[in-house]
């Protein structure tokens, strides 16, 4: 479980780590200090936000949560996203411009800009079938 430093203040930090026996990162760590990610299967980035995104797409890995999210491009891990932001962001050309740089890179893209904001986030159930087949299972 990984966040962005600024997406901390918005999730409960003890409870997922209750839920997944991980603690969250938002930081990077010292090189020799603390212990390295569990190996990925998938890797869900849900919800985010415009910024992210933005990063992700262009490899300005500022933070951890996004360095994270092109490194594991970089290994071929399957990745899905899950943009998350006003109308009014979602209309800037860079986001447009971001969510077909992604797809171009093989990341599962989960955004209907069609859909009225309050209904932008797809339904879990989608989010999950969205996951590689061997994820979902377990």
């Amino acid at each position: 479980m990984f966040s962005t430093p600024a997406g901390t203040s918005f999730i409960d930090l003890g409870e997922l780590e209750q839920l997944t026996g991980e603690p969250v990162r938002s930081e990077y760590r010292l090189p020799g200090t603390g212990k390295s990610t569990p190996a990925a299967d998938a890797v869900l980035a849900c919800p985010l936000t415009f910024n992210s995104l933005n990063k992700f797409a262009h490899g300005h890995a500022d933070n951890f949560a996004v360095g994270l999210l092109c490194e594991m491009a970089g290994y071929g891990v399957p990745v899905v996203v899950v943009p998350h932001c006003k109308p009014q962001l979602a209309s800037h050309p860079a986001f447009a411009a971001s969510l077909e740089t992604l797809s171009g890179m093989g990341i599962g893209v989960l955004f209907d800009s069609d859909a009225p904001y309050e209904r932008r986030l797809p339904h879990w159930s989608e989010v999950i079938a969205a996951l590689p087949t061997g994820v979902r299972t377990r």
